[in-house]
């Protein structure tokens, strides 16, 4: 199971933490293959990482960090949709688990670009 739990985004990034799940609390996961739109045109600029933290009791915690978006100045909001299409797990076997995992949501837009925001796992400051 994934849950998103928090997005950030500004005007020099786009930063979306979520969890994922699994019933063997030993087994660790990364995104394969996803999508992320939105009706806005995202920046072409190449800043895409992610971050993830052990796993503990079956949840793995992570985040990803992907360019802005190019909001209008008096827009306020941007909205977004991820797709997931595959997760590999991380480890000796490297085994790809397919499925279809769909989010929509629509997010508060900072038109700033904040260099000092935190990471989403440890709280320790990020910057780019």
């Amino acid at each position: 199971m994934i849950t998103v739990t928090k997005v950030y985004a500004d005007q020099g990034r786009t930063v979306i933490a979520y969890d994922i799940a699994s019933a063997q609390a030993n087994r660790s996961f990364l995104l394969g293959s996803y999508d992320l739109k939105s009706p806005t045109s995202q920046k072409q600029e190449v800043l895409t990482a992610t971050q993830c933290d052990a796993p503990q009791n079956g949840v793995t915690h992570c985040y990803m960090l992907q360019p802005a978006f190019l909001v209008p100045a008096g827009a306020t909001t941007l909205a977004l949709t991820l797709d997931i299409h595959q997760l590999v797990e991380t480890g000796k076997s490297n085994a790809a688990l397919a499925g279809q995992w769909h989010f929509s949501f629509t997010v508060p837009f900072h038109h700033e670009n904040r260099r000092d925001i935190r990471d989403p796992i440890q709280g320790v400051k990020y910057e780019n």
